[in-house]
């Protein structure tokens, strides 16, 4: 990270100084955290007024963890005497969330290599997990740790940039309006990708052309030097080169006519997938990357339309691609031999795809555990999708008439909307078995009863069901 210093954090805010001892202005900052049980020695605490606590409250235990500095709101009534009796530095603000977003724009502002944004509503992080593997081949890359990409994650992220890099990859996301509007500003991405406009956060957005909308903001700060990748498969993105913008803008997929960058050839393997690349009317054969589903492709295909623009070389871009595993809870494929009742040993394939869930992943996801062969019995564990809004019940019935479609054998739910899908996909096919449950407990009591030999099971949901946590179960 940059070398800060308390003063500099002073600066960046346009903040006095009454409250910081002098001898402490010239005190180096080495990180940043929200978090008081995760501060590290020299780090600055930001105090954030949430919706259940208040960051004010925990400042204590943030000093006795380390922290040399804190960030907090004026109105807060502050211990003068153990403040000034431990000499501690405190930056008093009207707006700590805001104040901490103006650092992260001040540090951007700092760097000069090129900042690559992506957004989209859902495969983001995969995405820029794979163009960050890309361009780590021939540059010297910064990224955001996680999923760290909101408006409170993406400026703790950029304390960690510095000139050191060359390019930077910033993973941004939103679920409410005028949120991009203050991501982009803060991250001024030079290139942005949107992998896809779906049904995540329609709770808030509430029209896919909302959702549209505000991810397209991404874009707020370009002129003609700037370059945007689309997923030009998606029927919302399709229609934007038609829009007459002032930047250049490049589409990548496997379906569509006309397409910049083009997945074709494309071969399922036990290993991954296969595939060829048209570019420039060039073929580029046999890249493959370690994983399955054809949503999954469209994220490794960003990274090697962004790879050709940086002038990557083919060979450079492939290994890269290979290198890189998928996220874990990410469609990660595991062969287990696992205890069922009466402590028979069997061989099960999981589909770990536990890290979240919404219409267009649970589709993807789904088209996945059907495309394994008919003799084997396909088992789906799925939870609620979240922030869907009005339309949730109707989402989640599509599910389940999905699930009929493709001949699922076996599903398993757990969450107050997922009894939907359950339902419908009962009414389609009577045969089939449903089971619905209130805890992780229950679900992995049930299946140890049910498992078969050679069963393939799908592990999809939100992350606030941690569904990972039955995964963890099974040795």
């Amino acid at each position: 990270m940059l070398n800060l210093k308390i003063k500099d954090i002073v600066n960046f805010l346009d903040a006095e100084i009454g409250d910081i001892p002098s001898e402490n202005l010239n005190c180096s900052i080495t990180g940043v955290s929200v978090n008081s049980k995760k501060v590290q020695k020299g780090d600055l605490f930001v105090a954030l007024k949430g919706q259940k606590t208040d960051g004010h409250k925990y400042i204590r235990e943030a000093f006795y963890n380390g922290a040399v500095a804190f960030l907090c709101e004026k109105d807060f009534d502050f211990e003068e005497d153990f403040f000034k009796l431990k000499k501690v530095s405190v930056i008093k603000v009207s707006n700590t969330l805001k104040s901490l977003q103006k650092i992260g724009f001040s540090i951007r502002e700092k760097f000069r290599g090129k900042v690559v944004g992506i957004t989209g509503s859902c495969g983001k992080t995969t995405t820029k997990e794979f163009v960050a593997s890309v361009l780590k081949e021939s540059f010297s890359v910064f990224k955001n740790k996680g999923n760290s990409n909101g408006q409170i994650g993406v400026p703790v992220t950029l304390f960690g940039l510095d000139n050191t890099y060359d390019l930077s990859v910033i993973e941004m996301g939103i679920s409410d309006f005028n949120e991009m509007d203050i991501l982009a500003n803060i991250v001024k991405p030079d290139i942005a990708i949107i992998t896809n406009i779906g049904h995540s956060h329609l709770e808030y957005l509430k029209t896919l052309e909302n959702v549209f909308k505000e991810k397209f903001k991404i874009t707020n700060n370009f002129s003609k030097d700037n370059v945007l990748f689309l997923n030009g498969d998606d029927p919302f993105l399709f229609s934007v080169e038609s829009f007459g913008a002032p930047f250049k803008i490049l589409t990548f997929g496997l379906d569509s006519a006309n397409l910049d960058f083009k997945a074709f050839n494309i071969k399922n393997t036990s290993e991954g997938i296969i595939f060829d690349i048209l570019y420039q009317e060039k073929v580029y054969k046999e890249f493959k990357i370690n994983a399955v589903g054809k949503h999954i492709l469209k994220d490794a295909l960003a990274a090697i339309c962004v790879g050709f623009y940086f002038n990557i070389t083919e060979n450079k871009i492939k290994s890269a691609l290979l290198k890189l595993e998928t996220c874990s809870g990410r469609q990660n494929i595991k062969e287990m031999e696992i205890l069922s009742r009466n402590s028979q040993k069997v061989e099960v394939t999981f589909i770990d795809d536990s890290y979240n869930a919404s219409p267009e992943s649970m589709k993807a996801a789904i088209d996945i555990l059907a495309s394994y062969k008919k003799d084997k019995r396909k088992i789906a564990i799925l939870t609620d999708m979240l922030e869907q809004g009005k339309n949730s019940k109707v989402m989640h019935e599509k599910i389940g008439e999905l699930l009929a479609k493709n001949d699922i054998d076996i599903l398993m739910t757990i969450g107050e909307h997922s009894k939907f899908t359950g339902e419908k996909f009962k009414r389609i096919n009577e045969n089939a078995i449903f089971f619905h449950f209130r805890s992780i407990d229950e679900i992995y009591t049930a299946l140890k009863n049910i498992v078969e030999n050679n069963d393939v099971i799908l592990v999809k949901g939100s992350r606030r069901f941690h569904l990972e946590n039955l995964l963890k179960k099974f040795p």
